[in-house]
């Protein structure tokens, strides 16, 4: 549908130039649409993050289905918004079950990502062993790039 692949790249334009009152009216637009497609929402919940809207950015994330190209990275999103929202916990554990989905297959790179971030909430939660661990995932991670690379 040309109408809605227009509002979706409206939206992307929008989010990538940091344009919030325009953003908004777009976001408006496509709410109405009756069956968006993963892409378009998935361009939502990037606006929705823009505006500090991550409850619905969150709710947004988990409507693409799991067999998409974007399900990595909406999960991400997902856990990006529970860490937003103050739910350290909640986040984590999405960060390791992503990490673990990700494992033998990970083209966007958001495994190391997802590691990174799970590091970060341990130190924040103090709990600085099981975070040293996941820096040390993260770093062979990079050893095994480099060694495949040469």
């Amino acid at each position: 549908e040309y109408g809605l692949t227009a509002v979706q790249r409206m939206i992307e334009l929008a989010v990538a130039e940091k344009r919030p009152r325009e953003l908004v009216y777009y976001l408006n637009l496509l709410k109405k649409h009756p069956d968006p497609s993963p892409r378009a929402i998935y361009a939502m919940t990037q606006g929705y993050l823009l505006l500090a809207d991550y409850e619905r950015a969150g709710q947004l994330a988990q409507t693409i289905p799991s067999n998409h190209p974007l399900s990595a990275r909406a999960a991400f999103i997902h856990a990006t918004t529970r860490v937003a929202l103050g739910k350290l916990r909640e986040a984590n554990d999405e960060f390791a079950a992503l990490e673990a989905s990700l494992e033998n297959n990970d083209p966007d790179g958001i495994r190391d990502m997802a590691i990174i971030h799970q590091a970060r909430i341990l130190l924040e939660l103090g709990e600085i062993q099981p975070a040293h661990q996941a820096y040390q995932r993260v770093l062979r991670g990079i050893v095994s790039l480099q060694i495949c690379a040469h």
